[in-house]
């Protein structure tokens, strides 16, 4: 019980090495109840406040490392093979999804910038073949 209190103080407090540790300890950790309140606690640095009149708050990873990200997804998925509490599968499941959403927007980010370089040298080789036209003209 004070491993979940402490958990849901270090996310009330937002400390920029809460998550670290949060993560670290959700590797280690096997009482169901102090799992739940890391995960809650995560949720708790991890969401940001909506932007206009909008009410929706957005659960992100952008105040997380690649170290924490990566550790995160790995303890994720190895609660998501064990046999928990529908609560805790369910939150979980929830962080799965945001793990795999940050995946896909750095992936989709890789592409478009490997679009452009290619196209950057599509553009580059297209103006010299049309330099080359107007010389032979």
């Amino acid at each position: 019980m004070v491993r979940a209190r402490v958990a849901r103080r270090l996310g009330d407090l937002r400390e920029s090495k809460a998550p670290g540790l949060l993560i670290d300890r959700l590797g280690r950790e096997e009482d169901d109840g102090v799992r739940q309140e890391i995960l809650v606690a995560l949720e708790v640095i991890n969401t940001e406040k909506p932007q206009g009149n909008s009410y929706d708050a957005e659960l992100t990873t952008r105040r997380m490392t690649a170290e924490e990200k990566e550790a995160l997804t790995s303890a994720l998925a190895q609660m998501a093979r064990e046999d928990l509490p529908d609560s805790l599968r369910a939150r979980t499941g929830e962080w799965l999804e945001v793990m795999a959403e940050d995946r896909t927007v750095k992936a989709r980010s890789l592409v478009l910038k490997a679009d452009l370089g290619g196209g950057g040298g599509l553009a580059r080789r297209a103006g010299v073949g049309a330099r080359q036209q107007e010389r032979q003209l």
